[in-house]
């Protein structure tokens, strides 16, 4: 069998400590298929929502992927 490459896109896996949904190691299963040096991870209290942290630090994050972009 050949071996798969990782998915090499800029990736945030995001995953609240109180989740009943999906475990950690479900969201950290996910993220293995991505290539490390694109990925990045946010760990939060909550639950499966998206609290606000996570919001404003998604628009940082993707306005520095936009940036990254354009270079």
């Amino acid at each position: 069998t050949r071996a798969i490459s990782p998915i090499r896109v800029p990736s945030l896996h995001a995953q609240g400590d109180q989740d009943k949904l999906v475990t950690r190691e479900r969201m950290t299963q996910l993220a293995s298929h991505f290539d490390e040096s694109t990925r990045e991870f946010f760990f939060h209290e909550g639950s499966h929502g998206v609290p606000t942290s996570l919001a404003k630090f998604a628009k940082a994050w993707i306005a520095g992927v936009r940036e990254r972009s354009a270079a």
